[in-house]
């Protein structure tokens, strides 16, 4: 069984060049293109690959990270891999809180994104950012000490932390809990507080530790 790939940049050229790059392995297709954000969402929604790998700049249209979210909502199995040159800690962490199983910089060395799409496909995660590496890693050395922090947090805290986590705004996340973006800000400062962060990128590594994602 060959597996499926919806393949999606905004540049044809770029398309060609991973097209041909993957014509060498027989156990991969790619059964449709995608030129942006929109039409990638369409085109998952119609054809229901077994992967998505998709770039994040994709103009014009909405944000990559906007796509995901949607495809998400919708296909909470659809496995994604992004492709991309943003090379941004908050970004990368942010994919990854939503759901996202590789994240591939176009300027890394020795790319293999055949190897990449089937580990993805079997279930596992393929990142070629380090630094994210590395803080997931150090995050989780800290995992007992964590999760007694979790135990702190209300139910409310950790349901404002999962959207934080996801990407919401606070003003999202406030007319998604019939909230004023003043309590909001505040749960943000408390929940801070009690589980040390200085960051978001420390909430969101945080809510991946801990399995918020779900919540």
């Amino acid at each position: 069984m060959k597996i499926r790939v919806l393949l999606a940049d905004d540049h044809a050229l770029v398309r060609s060049g991973i097209i041909s790059l993957l014509k060498s392995d027989e156990s991969i297709v790619i059964i449709e293109e995608a030129k942006d954000g929109v039409e990638t969402y369409n085109k998952t929604m119609e054809l229901a690959p077994d992967i998505v790998v998709m770039d994040l700049s994709m103009p014009p249209g909405e944000f990559g990270l906007v796509t995901i979210k949607r495809i998400k909502e919708h296909m909470p199995s659809m496995k994604i891999i992004v492709l991309t040159m943003i090379d941004d800690i908050n970004i990368v962490l942010n994919t990854l809180a939503n759901g996202v199983s590789g994240y591939i910089l176009k300027s890394s060395e020795d790319i293999d994104l055949a190897k990449a799409i089937k580990m993805v496909f079997n279930g596992e995660y393929y990142i070629t950012h380090s630094n994210v590496t590395n803080y997931l890693i150090n995050f989780y050395k800290h995992s007992e000490n964590n999760i007694t922090k979790l135990h702190e947090l209300s139910s409310r805290e950790q349901e404002i932390l999962s959207f934080i986590a996801k990407g919401f705004s606070n003003k999202e996340i406030a007319n998604l809990l019939y909230l004023s973006v003043k309590t909001v800000e505040g749960y943000q400062v408390k929940i801070k507080k009690k589980i040390g962060a200085t960051s978001k990128s420390d909430l969101v590594k945080y809510a991946l530790e801990n399995g918020l994602l779900n919540f």
